[in-house]
């Protein structure tokens, strides 16, 4: 609350600020600030010396830019408006100790005709409420308040227009009454005359004292009724930010009058927007297939900005200003660097982010939940830990190895690339561009084929009628020919180090993966990428990579990393017989391989002692008598052949199931037969992939069911089908019992594979998937991702 020129002795020409008493108590306690800056005749000079302590001296750095400067008068009036004003409820002018009515509006006039008219981002509703207190000289008479109102609006409706010089149209020289309202509306969000009972003689009258206990009243009333509409436009702060608040606005005052004071602005000046934001969202659009930016990478980005937003301790603003002040210029550079000729694409993009950034926020704050603990949630949705590994390793990457796995992409009849049935893709020789091809470069294997180094592919291998990443006919078709040039350069260069065979070689790879890409930053959709290569220097094999992991591997591996982001290897520096002192070849065997792959895996998802759900080797020649290791059987190993049909159909069928995978419902009650477990089985696919209703409809066609505890459920029933068709994503809810916690669970599907086929992480010992969901973590779990805990 703002009181102006209360007649009285002491006149001080300072701002004091006064406890309202009665209020220290309430939920909002009121203060009075006194203000007669107006009075100053004279500015006195800076403070010289040491200053002290209660007061924070600040210099006015526009003020120098000012030709004409400022007279103590006006400036008194700018400090009020720019920076008393915005943390005002109720603003009071005493006007008969202002010189009346006329002298009040013509102060309120200087307030809207100034340098700027919005003095902060404060929403509209929150803006503060002037109440001009004019003498009453009969305290018994009546006092008409409307009408004192309507004669004070039209003498600061004149005093305006006298002083405005900023606006063009006009109606009769004077200004349009959407043009005045618009002036009010950008101060103040309303304006009344009340009546001030105070007259020489009569203070000790009861009527007066009973009149002026009722103005009292009014005006508090009328400052709490502004302090609701900031709790409503989430702007009313707590003691320790708004005098954080006051001090920006003093910094933001004395270096910038123009501007508006941004108090959303302001509480991020400690912990401001990363300078190159839009360049690190532009890079993550860029690596997300389309059809998942609506399921996975908007609702990301929402929480990641609602976690950049609102740390511990921030003020709860409204969202969608927070969204706009912060991100609206990095979002501009977005659409600017990435979507430059989709106008419809970005718009709709940078309207769903801010939708569900908005509605995370409310939630959260609704439920005072924090934004690290909201934000890990979201990710969460998005990693399927209870889902085994399925890896592919390419030792040879010959064109049989090419063609095995057309013929299982053909066989699968899904709409995606076989790039996407694989968590893991490893690969040494050739085979390590291949996988790069396959996983880095996203070629089909259409592709692959077209363009492979033989001339002879037999004409009767189909082609995927799903492929999603056919190339069109004239598309980049040199950067094809290449690899079958290369493919023979390489092999001549094995024998010798020729450094011209190397230098053409590089040529080739170059033109293959282009100049600037590096390993690191291939995505590959979240799919892990490890080739392998011997270091010239001491014939260490070592493993460059797409992610992070420990740098000591088994058998004198070495995992590869730059400590600086500058000297991360580019995928052509890392592809087979390129000249960074590193040569690529076939490793040893390919158990070598393979065994290096289940330790990656291992390392990777914490899967020691868990067998992956499919480990696809095209070509493998994998000796009987060498396991590749003594941990796990080999039910899960594929050595995938095209002309070998057992070696198709067990891919197939592995790959199909591995789709599917068993999720408690809350941790399993003991019952009088030992625990009863409620559980869904889920798909990895979801519902935004074409695949995902190709996998429902054939499901429902053949007739598909799950077995589990001597029991059969049928994989899609009338509602589950119903869900899916309406894009809720596959969970079918089953029962069953278990003797113990050390008891296997083998849910197992039939109907689209050859023979039942156990889901993902099949046969899953019940106390294992306990820990996998964390479900005995009955303190918490570190994640701090909430789950189902029955009692």
């Amino acid at each position: 609350m703002i009181l102006f020129s209360i007649g009285s002795k002491d006149d001080h020409n300072k701002v004091h600020l006064r406890l309202v008493p009665g209020t220290m108590e309430a939920r909002s306690p009121t203060f009075i600030a006194d203000c007669e800056l107006h009075n100053i005749m004279n500015f006195k000079r800076t403070i010289v010396g040491p200053v002290p302590g209660v007061i924070d001296q600040r210099s006015i750095r526009w003020l120098r830019n000012v030709p004409r400067g400022f007279d103590p008068n006006s400036l008194a009036n700018l400090i009020y408006t720019k920076l008393i004003s915005p943390f005002c409820t109720i603003i009071c002018f005493f006007a008969d100790d202002l010189g009346g009515t006329r002298a009040t509006a013509k102060i309120l006039a200087s307030w809207l005709i100034s340098l700027s008219n919005q003095s902060s981002d404060l929403p509209t509703p929150a803006y503060p409420r002037v109440l001009i207190l004019k003498r009453s000289n009969d305290p018994n008479a009546a006092f008409d308040e409307k009408l004192a109102t309507i004669c004070f609006m039209q003498e600061l409706r004149q005093e305006t227009d006298l002083r405005n010089g900023s606006f063009r149209q006009r109606v009769n020289g004077q200004l349009t009454d959407s043009e005045f309202d618009s002036l009010l509306g950008q101060q103040f969000s309303d304006m009344r005359v009340l009546a001030l009972p105070l007259h020489p003689g009569l203070l000790q009258e009861k009527s007066v004292r009973s009149q002026l206990g009722r103005l009292q009243a009014r005006l508090l009333q009328e400052s709490q009724d502004i302090q609701g509409h900031r709790r409503t436009a989430k702007v009313a702060f707590s003691a320790n930010h708004f005098k954080a608040f006051v001090h920006s606005a003093c910094d933001h005052f004395t270096t910038d009058i123009l501007t508006p004071f941004s108090f959303v602005e302001a509480s991020r000046v400690p912990n401001p927007v990363p300078r190159d934001l839009s360049s690190h969202l532009t890079i993550f659009l860029k690596h997300t297939p389309r059809k998942t930016l609506m399921s996975f990478t908007v609702p990301v980005i929402a929480s990641a900005l609602s976690l950049d937003s609102y740390p511990p301790d921030m003020h709860n603003f409204e969202p969608a200003q927070v969204f706009n002040k912060l991100y609206n210029k990095a979002f501009k550079n977005i659409q600017i660097d990435q979507y430059p000729h989709d106008l419809e694409l970005f718009t709709q993009i940078r309207g769903e982010i801010e939708n569900i950034f908005c509605q995370q926020v409310s939630a959260n704050i609704e439920k005072s939940t924090d934004t690290a603990t909201a934000h890990k949630a979201v990710l969460s949705q998005f990693q399927q830990w209870k889902t085994g590994s399925r890896c592919l390793s390419i030792n040879g990457g010959s064109l049989q190895d090419i063609m095995s796995l057309k013929v299982l992409e053909n066989e699968l009849k899904l709409p995606m690339p076989i790039r996407e049935h694989f968590d893991m893709g490893t690969g040494s020789g050739l085979g390590a561009l291949l996988v790069l091809q396959i996983f880095c470069q996203e070629w089909s294997l259409d592709d692959c084929l077209d363009h492979s180094q033989a001339t002879d592919t037999p004409e009767n291998i189909p082609k995927s009628r799903f492929s999603q990443d056919s190339t069109s006919a004239g598309h980049e078709q040199s950067k094809y020919l290449q690899l079958s040039r290369f493919a023979s350069r390489w092999r001549e260069a094995l024998p010798t180090s020729n450094q011209h065979s190397s230098s053409t070689i590089d040529s080739d790879l170059k033109s293959i993966f282009g100049k600037h890409k590096t390993l690191f930053e291939c995505s590959a959709n979240g799919t892990k990428i490890a080739v392998t290569a011997t270091k010239s220097k001491d014939s260490l094999t070592c493993i460059f990579s797409n992610y992070n992991g420990v740098e000591r591997k088994p058998r004198n591996h070495r995992l590869i990393r730059s400590e600086k982001l500058k000297d991360e290897m580019l995928i052509w520096q890392v592809s087979p017989k390129s000249s960074r002192g590193y040569q690529s070849k076939d490793l040893g065997t390919y158990n070598d391989l393979i065994n290096l792959t289940l330790w990656e895996q291992d390392s990777i998802w914490s899967r020691v002692g868990k067998p992956p759900d499919i480990f696809i080797c095209p070509g493998a020649s994998i000796k009987g008598h060498e396991n590749p290791t003594k941990n796990y059987s080999r039910q899960w190993l594929s050595r995938l052949q095209y002309n070998v049909k057992d070696t198709i159909t067990s891919s197939l069928d592995g790959l199909l199931s591995s789709l599917f995978y068993i999720e408690l419902i809350g941790t399993p009650l003991i019952d009088t037969v030992g625990f009863f477990c409620r559980a869904q089985i889920r798909s990895r696919l979801t519902p935004s992939q074409p695949a995902f209703m190709v996998l429902i409809e054939r499901l429902r066609k053949v007739g598909a069911r799950f077995y589990y505890d001597q029991k059969t459920v049928p994989c899609v029933n009338r509602q589950l089908y119903g869900e899916t068709k309406r894009g809720i994503a596959f969970s079918r809810y089953i029962e069953f019992s278990a003797a113990s916690l050390s008891d296997e669970i083998d849910v197992k599907i039939d109907g689209i594979t050859e023979i039942g086929q156990s889901i993902s992480n099949c046969p899953y010992m019940l106390q294992t998937l306990i820990e996998d969901q964390g479900l005995d973590c009955v303190f918490g779990h570190r994640d701090h991702k909430r789950r189902h805990l029955e009692v």
